[in-house]
């Protein structure tokens, strides 16, 4: 197992998330950073020289599992944690693909060839290599074996306590506001874990060209253009006032339906050529502008909609593209304003009490910071934005990053398969230990955590791009 240490990225999301510069040399705004060092995105089993045979190497002995304790952890995202083997730090993704389709041999097309007297040696060599050939499904197997330590700590003096408190009942609310202390940092930690995940997902998602640009969409399926100019040509049945001073300016079908200028003669077929200009909406523009539009938003919502159902196709279209795969478990997240102004904005002007369409799903408030330099705390251009570190951004797949980094923006919510995401905890125990010469108790929470991305499995990212 692979120990990565991660606490300084960790200290960093809090500070970005909290809005505040809570830890030394962090920054409390939406930064470049390496959201990815999080995740795994998985090691190919090829990678492994002790499996020689992908299908075989694939199975492995699966231990028992456990169930993971997920009250610490249920306030952000709770679906994203996952089971994992008991002893910890390893998990392994088996996927397998499409087997081979073969001609039946039973039913010939052409009947069926005596080997003695037309096939001869070649037709029975060809009837052996399929009577005996090994037709293993296509595998491909990814192996997680990296985990991330933390460790929270708190200091119990026992001179101080009993000094300060006078009764049992006051040791108490002190020992559990202390408490609580640990508690918040654990919830902190672990929603900058879930968010950081996700975060890495959505990245992924993006370069791998599964964004779903739905301003862009939206705006395909409607005219956009500020002014509009029709062409209408009016049949006549009678010779206009002005035909004999201006019949250049009547028209008549040519060769194939083709519109010509009329002949100075007014006969039968003659049309009036009429130019009509006339307003519709200009294009809507990206980013929050285009939450403004209630009929954005329920466009946007049957998107989310109908991707969800092609969730459920054996395709390679929102994955990696290189595995065949589905959905029958597919999980949504929403940033918090997307998911308000569509329950407001729409479902409140349906008059009735039919859910959005969309299923199930969880909101965040933002993906990686509250607050940007010069900005307004919780603007969505903020909320809705992954700075990457060019690192990162390369790492998730992005080429040609700026020395800068990368900064994903607008993006309003995502999609995955249950298995594209997740995050295991490993191992969680508490420690105690006692210094005689303060008489002092310090107490060691402990966890062990890996976050997986899988992009065999379908992700995709919403934007208001």
């Amino acid at each position: 197992m692979k120990i990565e240490n991660v606490v300084d990225i960790v200290k960093s999301g809090i500070s970005q998330l909290i809005a505040a510069n809570y830890y030394d040399a962090e920054t409390p705004v939406l930064t470049a950073t390496d959201v990815t060092a999080l995740a795994e995105l998985g090691h190919a089993l090829e990678d492994h020289t002790n499996a020689a045979d992908i299908f075989l190497g694939s199975l492995i002995d699966t231990l028992a599992t456990m169930k993971i304790d997920s009250r610490a952890y249920s306030a952000v995202l709770p679906s994203l944690y996952v089971d994992t083997y008991e002893w910890g730090g390893f998990r392994e993704h088996v996927v397998i693909g499409l087997s081979e389709i073969l001609d039946d041999e039973m039913y010939p097309s052409g009947g069926f060839i005596n080997y003695s007297d037309e096939g001869g040696d070649d037709e029975a060599v060809r009837i052996a290599g399929i009577e005996h050939g090994t037709y293993k499904p296509p595998v491909v197997t990814k192996f997680y074996d990296e985990a991330k330590p933390f460790m929270i700590a708190l200091s119990t003096v026992r001179e101080q306590l009993f000094t300060a408190v006078r009764s049992l009942s006051e040791l108490n609310k002190l020992l559990s506001a202390m408490q609580i202390s640990v508690d918040n940092t654990i919830q902190l930690k672990a929603e900058i874990g879930a968010l950081y995940t996700v975060s890495t997902g959505i990245s992924r998602a993006i370069a791998l060209g599964n964004e779903i640009p739905l301003v862009t969409l939206y705006n395909q399926s409607r005219e956009t253009s500020a002014t509009v100019t029709d062409t209408v040509y009016e049949s006549l049945t009678s010779e206009p006032d002005d035909y004999e001073t201006n019949y250049a300016s009547y028209y008549m079908k040519g060769p194939n339906d083709a519109w010509v200028p009329a002949q100075s003669t007014f006969g039968p077929g003659m049309y009036k050529k009429t130019i009509i200009e006339r307003t519709v909406d200009a294009p809507l523009p990206t980013g929050e502008a285009a939450l403004n539009d209630p009929a954005f938003v329920a466009f946007a919502l049957e998107t989310i909609a109908n991707t969800k159902d092609q969730f459920k196709r054996f395709t390679a279209v929102y994955n990696n593209h290189e595995h065949v795969t589905f959905s029958n478990d597919t999980r949504t997240i929403l940033l918090a304003k997307f998911a308000n102004r569509a329950k407001f904005g729409v479902r409140a002007n349906t008059f009735n009490e039919q859910l959005l369409g969309i299923g199930d799903y969880e909101k965040v408030t933002g993906w990686q910071a509250t607050q940007a330099t010069g900005g307004d705390p919780f603007a969505l251009s903020t909320l809705s934005s992954i700075a990457l570190t060019k690192a990162g951004a390369e790492r998730v797949g992005f080429t040609s990053v700026p020395s800068g980094g990368k900064t994903l923006t607008n993006i309003i919510g995502c999609m995955y398969d249950r298995y594209a995401m997740g995050v295991a905890l490993d191992k969680k125990k508490v420690t105690t230990s006692y210094t005689a010469s303060q008489d002092k108790w310090n107490t060691f929470h402990h966890s062990l955590i890996n976050y997986i991305i899988d992009d065999n499995f379908p992700i995709v990212a919403f934007t208001l791009n």
